[in-house]
């Protein structure tokens, strides 16, 4: 009994050791995530509304009048706008659309 108890204190001594070793390589890598997922929150999107069109454009969708757009970084990164007019194909007439929910593909 005595010797499995050494064990895994021994274990756990590792365990500690090596996490108080990497500690600081932790740090970084938790900040960086949280950087690349708060630093939208600050950028102005209404201005980029062409480069959101260039987007949209692959699939036949543009984007006329917008009164908002955020970004939302949780539960899944995605651009929300707001108060959208948008036409689906060049001869379709607009739809008003209240939100629009845009996700983000990370992966690429």
């Amino acid at each position: 009994m005595i010797i499995k108890s050494l064990k895994k204190k021994e274990i756990i001594k590792k365990l500690l050791n090596f996490l108080y070793l990497i500690r600081y390589l932790i740090t970084i890598v938790l900040i960086s995530i949280l950087i690349i997922f708060l630093s939208p929150n600050f950028f102005d999107f209404s201005d980029n509304l062409s480069d959101l069109n260039k987007v949209l454009s692959q699939n036949n969708i543009n984007v006329k009048k917008v009164k908002n757009i955020s970004y939302d970084p949780i539960p899944s990164p995605s651009l929300i706008i707001k108060k959208a007019e948008i036409l689906i194909n060049k001869n379709s007439d607009p739809v008003i659309v209240d939100k629009l929910y845009l996700k983000i593909n990370l992966l690429g």
